[in-house]
């Protein structure tokens, strides 16, 4: 897909309220905790170069999780998690795009508030 393309794709929102498993097929789904009672984690693919982006929005306060699969990284900045870890915000309004670069590494391509 080229980057005019992604121009054209429209963005279905994914609202959650318990732990929810990103899948592959999942490309350009804004995922958010809208409804949540507690802190939701999304469980991301394995990472292969190419996949995604995946959308993140927290809405409310409970917050997001966003757990990499096992031996996969998230980098965000100038931060990395370790193989298996997380990233995670309960700041409302805090959004995160992830796109995988390899296939071990997940990387933020644009971030709004601290992750």
């Amino acid at each position: 897909m080229g980057f005019g393309e992604i121009y054209r794709t429209t963005i279905q929102v994914e609202p959650c309220s318990s732990n929810t498993t990103v899948n592959a097929s999942d490309i350009f789904k804004l995922f958010t905790n809208e409804g949540a009672t507690s802190l939701i984690t999304f469980s991301l693919p394995a990472a292969q170069v190419s996949r995604g982006p995946f959308l993140f929005l927290v809405q409310n306060s409970n917050g997001i999780k966003i757990q990499a699969a096992s031996g996969d990284t998230i980098r965000v900045g100038t931060s990395v998690s370790s193989a298996g870890g997380s990233i995670s915000s309960t700041t409302v309004g805090a959004a995160i795009t992830l796109v995988a670069i390899n296939d071990t590494e997940w990387v933020a391509i644009a971030t709004v508030e601290a992750w």
